[in-house]
């Protein structure tokens, strides 16, 4: 066989024989194909919320939450390393944690020293947590905390700000 033999469709031939036709790109799409393919990623998205929901009911299982251990206070030294005040029970440990370690810094056993610790936690049970429209509100300036108040004050603040413009 020589390369004379061998026949391409854009030949001569191909001129007589004109017939192309126009492939879609989505071929024979329906409605039920789609609503199938949606019904299969629900499916999908569905199992793998499933196994993450038993995942966590098995590791959950461990042991029961107790303040008999407890992280008093953490404080950030560099992108991994830490230091950490532990309660465990009535002693209090200072610890470091790195990225592939966790030391013991120093057991704080003078009487002084726990005091302190004790009044700061009570100090800080004792202090109302603050909802997140109350710490935004203290982030931003004219908005006060509380209920009606802020509704007053906010109107207050925006009758000073339209006297300002109309100043200009």
């Amino acid at each position: 066989m020589s390369e004379a033999d061998i026949i391409f469709d854009g030949g001569e031939g191909a001129a007589e024989n004109n017939t192309t036709e126009a492939v879609e790109p989505g071929g024979n799409l329906t409605i039920w194909s789609f609503v199938s393919m949606v019904l299969v990623l629900g499916g999908v998205v569905a199992a793998i919320y499933g196994l993450f929901f038993l995942l966590k009911r098995i590791a959950g299982r461990g042991y029961p939450d107790n303040d008999l251990i407890r992280i008093l206070s953490s404080k950030s030294l560099s992108s991994t390393r830490s230091v950490h005040l532990i309660s465990l029970g009535r002693r209090f440990l200072l610890v470091g944690s790195a990225e592939n370690s966790v030391n013991l810094i120093a057991e704080i056993d003078d009487k002084e020293s726990r005091d302190e610790i004790d009044v700061f936690l009570a100090r800080e049970d004792s202090s109302p947590k603050k909802s997140f429209r109350q710490l935004i509100g203290g982030l931003l300036s004219g908005i006060e905390e509380g209920g009606d108040d802020s509704v007053s004050s906010s109107a207050h603040f925006l009758k000073n700000q339209g006297q300002r413009m109309k100043n200009l």
